[in-house]
């Protein structure tokens, strides 16, 4: 003979759209729910739950796309995982949350590698002037800080641009009349030419001040007492380094990105079944045509029940909510236990806090 002993019970609030209420009701019944009502007004705590389900499909979404951003190839993935639609708001969670924390990460690399080629292409920029610089009998000849260095009274600098800006940069220094003084111009190419300049430092800011209108560029030199050849030996080496930091880099990205696209393709999938059935809700919800239904469903149930709902009824959103109601008593028979059978025809029923 069986022992009966109270089910623990959850209250549970059930959205749907009108047309599919006396559904709803019909299954619940039918699953086992206790003292099903319909709730007069739909909860303001309801609507922002759909609000903020949306919100967080957003969020997924946005994060999906910037993932393609930096996905450069194409990758066809398959998505092995069963995912009932009563999970589909947790798996959303789930994914936002993972996702996320993948994402700065990438974010933090993707600036670094930046950083890292901004960095190289301005190093490879300076071995062509240094080169150049190197192959001039004069220029080579001088240390670093004889072309590049700022004094209180008087300045040098080093430019590289087009032919056509060095010369419209001579003739404003021609109609300024400033004094300044060219130690050397020498061709890089037919188009580019670096220009070294010496004079008083108030003159040469005032060409500092010029270049910028005429796409004229500043080479950064340090003004250190170094040859030109010796200097270009460091900045190879720092090349060298920045190529390996940057490969070093580039492949930490694509295994980052490599170890996640399972979970992009399966956001993909879950923020779109998700996304559809919220938007059938907002739909019913703009139009006063959203109801609630609340009721107690056996904890030991729940997870069948609301899988059951999904697939029968669809359009249903279920939440466990606190309520001040005093649960009912359902009684369940788990096992076989015949010494303690008579607690119950002698004392009764328990009630469900018992």
């Amino acid at each position: 003979m069986l022992v009966t002993v109270p089910e623990r019970l959850a209250y549970v609030r059930i959205l749907t759209p009108k047309d599919y209420a006396d559904k709803l009701l019909s299954e619940l019944q039918e699953l086992g729910a206790v003292h099903t009502e319909r709730v007069a007004e739909l909860p303001e705590e309801d609507k922002k739950k759909i609000m903020s389900e949306l919100e967080k499909i957003r969020k997924l979404q946005n994060i999906v796309d910037n993932f393609d951003s930096l996905i450069k190839t194409p990758k066809l993935v398959e998505i092995k995982e069963t995912i009932r639609t009563s999970t589909l708001s947790e798996y959303v969670n789930k994914l936002l949350d993972k996702l996320s924390e993948s994402y700065e990460r990438a974010v933090t690399i993707e600036n670094n590698l930046e950083k890292l080629r901004e960095d190289l292409a301005e190093h490879k920029k300076l071995i062509q002037v240094l080169n150049v610089i190197c192959s001039d009998p004069e220029l080579s000849q001088l240390y670093l800080s004889d072309m590049s260095f700022r004094g209180l009274i008087v300045s040098s600098v080093v430019l590289l641009g087009s032919k056509s800006s060095i010369e419209d940069l001579e003739r404003y220094i021609t109609s300024k009349n400033l004094e300044v003084y060219v130690v050397k111009k020498i061709k890089v190419s037919e188009e580019t030419v670096i220009y070294v300049l010496a004079g008083p430092t108030y003159s040469i800011d005032d060409v500092l001040f010029q270049i910028e209108k005429l796409n004229i560029e500043k080479i950064a030199l340090p003004a250190k007492r170094i040859l030109p050849r010796d200097f270009l030996r460091e900045v190879e080496e720092r090349v060298k380094t920045l190529e390996r930091m940057i490969k070093d880099a580039a492949e930490n990205l694509e295994k980052l990105l490599s170890s996640i696209i399972q979970d992009v393709a399966l956001a993909k999938v879950v923020s779109k079944a998700w996304e559809d059935r919220i938007n059938v809700f907002l739909s019913a919800l703009a139009g006063d045509y959203l109801i609630a239904i609340e009721g107690w469903i056996p904890i030991s149930q729940l997870s069948f029940i609301t899988d059951r709902l999904y697939a029968t009824v669809k359009y249903v959103y279920v939440s466990e909510v606190n309520t001040d109601k005093k649960p009912p008593t359902k009684m369940k028979n788990p096992r076989p236990f015949k010494p303690f059978e008579l607690i119950t025809k002698i004392y009764g029923i328990p009630n469900y806090r018992e």
